[in-house]
């Protein structure tokens, strides 16, 4: 669901917004969400290694963050 909103994101922001801050932030947005299927996808097939764990909150914490941003540098 949350790539789904991010990829929504990054194609409102390239046709309806002119700022390169939104576009950049957007685009590190849907970079965060590729990691995290893909950490997520080791966690399931690599029997939870702890340091996949670990890496996969904190690019939760990252991407919750890059959205944060987004959305006060499109509020401008």
């Amino acid at each position: 669901l949350v790539a789904v909103a991010v990829v929504v994101l990054c194609v409102f922001v390239v046709k309806r917004v002119d700022g390169a801050a939104a576009r950049r932030w957007s685009f590190v947005c849907a970079g965060l969400v590729a990691v995290q299927f893909v950490v997520g996808v080791v966690l399931a097939y690599a029997d939870l290694p702890q340091a996949a764990q670990v890496f996969h909150l904190l690019c939760g914490a990252l991407l919750l963050g890059a959205l944060t941003t987004t959305a006060m540098v499109l509020r401008r």
